[in-house]
């Protein structure tokens, strides 16, 4: 919920559209994505990259996960092979 000021009155509302990704959730999607192996303060960095991006609007909330995950697949793909 969120106070706007609308003609010198404040009123409360629901923010209708999406909230962005926490680091917390972004390292999650990360996790899973990498077989239940947690990032490293490197990746953590990248991930909080992601989540400010993603807090700002440069990244939506679909490029936010996406990116995520790939950051943790291609972890994954790069130790499995």
């Amino acid at each position: 919920m969120r106070a706007k000021r609308s003609q010198g009155v404040w009123d409360l509302f629901w923010e209708t559209g999406n909230m962005p990704y926490t680091i917390t959730q972004l390292s999650t999607f990360f996790t899973n994505a990498n077989a239940g192996t947690a990032p490293t303060a490197a990746q953590l960095t990248g991930l909080q990259s992601i989540a400010n991006q993603n807090a700002t609007g440069t990244l939506s909330d679909a490029q936010a996960l996406q990116s995520a995950i790939d950051m943790g697949s291609d972890v994954t793909t790069a130790v499995s092979v």
